[in-house]
């Protein structure tokens, strides 16, 4: 039996008609794009997760309590306490795309080493074993994200797509944590969702393409002794953690981010597909699994495991693709070039499609091999 069945976290269907709303991407201005990916995946996380809220135990939402309280005293805000203060800051999140979202200061980011958060829920979140850490500790990936940032190296190689598709991670972590959001809390007693700040990919590349070790990371084996075996003393040691809210709901409100479709919390060498959606990334368990691959089989044959997880599209920062100038190459290249072949992408029946088809190669590997060689020699000019 599937063991994701008794976190019982549906999807709503209006996640659906954004992905068939998706060919509307083209009629939009560049400038806009960027923000239809954010709002794409924020939009599923909520439709993912919308069941969670419902069953709350609190009567009645602080938001709208706070709401209420406000139009009372609307010329008292000052007088709020600070607390309320940090979480509902109703001027600032006048414009948030999220303000009106059910996960509206509902999504609590676990705090990391050397942040201002780590320092200020010191007696609440941190573990013992937290609190004795000492000031200039960081985790391996806070010290890889800030020399491979500076260095441009691999994740920030803006050019590279093979990089930059690894980076859902960080643009998950973004989307929650970027000022200008307001689906953050810092209250985690009043949470609805809890990101766990893992980087997964940027810590096991380390900078690199191809890492020299394959071996699991201790911070890797904490979240699978907690997923597998219930055992939560490595997230207190490791991570440095209070465990607390993984236990509150078995983990089932946490949130993780695969970024790479062969890799997860474990590094499996030549395993991909199934192997690595049940065992590397634990999909088949309570966290809520973000990733960009699946698998039709998967799918079919745990739909139930599948629902909880969210699947969005691998990021891509070529703004060639947003602004048009990929368009006005395309058109280019048809009218300079002679197509006089038998590719079918190349001759069209319709005069009123595209005179030239365009795809993302992605490289010449995996088991779509074949298709792979086969596309490249029909889209050939």
């Amino acid at each position: 039996v599937c063991g994701c069945q008794k976190v019982n976290i549906r999807t709503i269907c209006f996640a659906e008609r954004i992905l068939h709303d998706a060919a509307a991407v083209k009629m939009m201005k560049g400038r806009y794009r960027h923000r239809l990916y954010v709002y794409f995946v924020l939009v599923v996380l909520v439709a993912a997760v919308f069941p969670i809220l419902l069953t709350r135990q609190t009567t009645v939402s602080p938001v709208f309590q706070l709401s209420g309280w406000a139009e009372e005293h609307s010329g008292n805000i000052d007088t709020i306490s600070k607390n309320h203060t940090q979480q509902f800051i109703f001027e600032k999140d006048q414009n948030c795309i999220f303000r009106d979202s059910p996960l509206y200061r509902s999504v609590y980011v676990y705090p990391s080493p050397g942040e201002q958060e780590w320092l200020e829920n010191e007696a609440s979140i941190l573990s013992p074993s937290g609190k004795s850490f000492p000031s200039e500790f960081r985790y391996p990936w806070q010290i890889i994200e800030e020399r491979t940032r500076q260095n441009q190296e691999f994740h920030f190689r803006l050019k590279d797509a093979r990089a930059i598709q690894y980076t859902t991670e960080l643009l998950v972590r973004e989307i929650l944590m970027h000022p200008d959001s307001c689906l953050r809390t810092n209250d985690p007693e009043s949470a609805a969702l809890f990101f766990v700040p893992y980087m997964v990919s940027m810590e096991w590349h380390n900078g690199s393409q191809y890492p020299k070790s394959f071996a699991t990371s201790p911070y890797g084996q904490a979240i699978i002794d907690i997923v597998d075996h219930g055992q939560h003393s490595g997230w207190e040691e490791v991570w440095g953690l209070s465990s607390e809210y993984w236990r509150r709901r078995e983990g089932s409100d946490h949130i993780l981010v695969m970024s790479e479709g062969c890799h997860g919390l474990s590094h499996p060498r030549s395993s991909a597909g199934n192997d690595v959606m049940i065992h590397a990334q634990k999909q088949m368990t309570p966290p809520i699994i973000i990733y960009k691959d699946t698998s039709r089989t998967f799918v079919e044959m745990y739909p139930m495991c599948a629902r909880k997880n969210l699947v969005v599209p691998a990021p891509n920062p070529d703004g060639r693709w947003f602004n048009g100038r990929i368009d006005r190459m395309a058109h280019i290249i048809a009218q300079n070039a002679s197509f006089e072949t038998a590719s079918t992408a190349a001759l069209p029946q319709d005069p009123s499609h595209r005179p030239l088809a365009y795809y993302y190669k992605a490289g010449n590997h995996g088991s779509c091999r074949p298709l792979r060689q086969q596309m490249e020699q029909d889209f050939e000019c």
